[in-house]
């Protein structure tokens, strides 16, 4: 991991899946953010959501953090749902970026953490979050609904090709827009 240099680095602070809890977190969708082990930094915590060519920024703050410090970000990922109505069928992915401000004239780093996936669930079922292992492992087609499974499979079997069958995901579809 190159992380943020000098022993400083982000992740997630769990691993797996799960549904959120009301505030609209998971532990797996905290971020922890260790500081460097001898000097202190400033960084740019950047987290999007994107569903197709839809995306929406989540989370956008920059942070001082002393040598050694750890700080966790409890992230609530609930302002990504609404980008479209697809997200109750295919997952919303979650990018986070941490970056170091730098100092003038000095060369800034930046970690890119692993792609979280929000699986959008009507009203009265609480929505899930999940790293891709886990994600693969509870929706083997990358789609979250049995119904919309159903309809992409019979799609899937009346390809002449023969070629859709071979895909291990299936993409969302959903056009391009930018939403702030």
């Amino acid at each position: 991991m190159w992380g943020l240099g000098d022993g400083g680095y982000a992740e997630w602070t769990a691993v797996g899946g799960g549904v959120l809890d009301p505030s609209g977190g998971n532990p797996i969708s905290d971020i922890l953010i260790h500081g460097r082990d001898h000097d202190a930094m400033s960084v740019k915590v950047e987290v999007v959501a994107f569903i197709g060519s839809l995306s929406r920024a989540i989370f956008h703050e920059e942070l001082n953090i002393d040598a050694s410090e750890d700080i966790v970000i409890p992230l609530d990922v609930t302002p990504a749902l609404g980008l479209h109505e697809k997200q109750f069928a295919y997952p919303t992915l979650i990018n986070a970026r941490v970056t170091e401000i730098p100092l003038a004239g000095k060369f800034g780093r930046g970690q890119s953490l692993e792609q979280l996936y929000l699986v959008a669930r009507p009203e009265e079922t609480p929505h899930e979050i999940y790293d891709f292992e886990s994600f693969a492992k509870a929706y083997p087609r990358g789609v979250t609904t049995p119904e919309e499974l159903a309809r992409m499979e019979a799609l899937i079997a009346k390809d002449p090709t023969g070629e859709g069958a071979n895909e291990s995901f299936i993409a969302s579809g959903v056009g391009t827009t930018i939403l702030e």
